[in-house]
């Protein structure tokens, strides 16, 4: 074996490589802890709520953790994303089709009162189109959960609002 020869960096290179590894700290704690971190601030949540006992999430489809993150017998939805089989050039998936109106998918999947969650979790940009109708039924804010400084999806952006019944 080959005597391992150290060659000594010059004080500027050894400045610039120390400069580059601290400026790099700040983006590593923000994209590790913060951003995005509005499903899992989520299921942290209804996680250690006793009075869910039952959960939709009206997000894209797997934009959330779900029972392994729950640890809880509750029954949740999510959005369906399954590629239409049957006819494939008519139909949209259950996600395309809540997303295209979410008003209309609303009102079609909660006709009646007993079909509504004890509680719902939805991105900012839904919320704000849902909100007056969760509210005519008895459902108010139970969490705003910041999810990102900066979205990379129209349909996650701001805050993750968890909604419950205001019985």
């Amino acid at each position: 074996l080959a005597p391992h020869r150290s060659f000594p960096l010059r004080p500027a290179v050894r400045a610039v490589i120390v400069l580059l590894v601290l400026a790099n700290i700040p983006i590593l704690v923000y994209f590790g802890n913060a951003h995005q971190r509005g499903p899992i601030s989520a299921v942290n949540a209804l996680r250690s709520d006793p009075t869910v006992e039952s959960v939709d999430f009206l997000t894209q489809c797997h934009a959330t953790p779900f029972y392994s993150s729950i640890h809880r017998r509750v029954p949740m939805s999510i959005l369906d994303c399954s590629p239409p089989i049957a006819r494939p050039e008519e139909e949209l998936s259950e996600n395309d089709r809540f997303f295209q109106d979410p008003v209309a998918f609303a009102e079609g999947r909660y006709r009646e009162l007993s079909s509504l969650p004890s509680h719902v979790v939805m991105f900012e940009p839904v919320f704000t189109q849902l909100r007056t109708f969760f509210f005519s039924r008895g459902f108010k804010v139970c969490h705003e959960l910041f999810h990102s400084l900066t979205p990379l999806d129209d349909k996650q952006e701001g805050n993750l609002f968890i909604l419950c019944r205001s019985e």
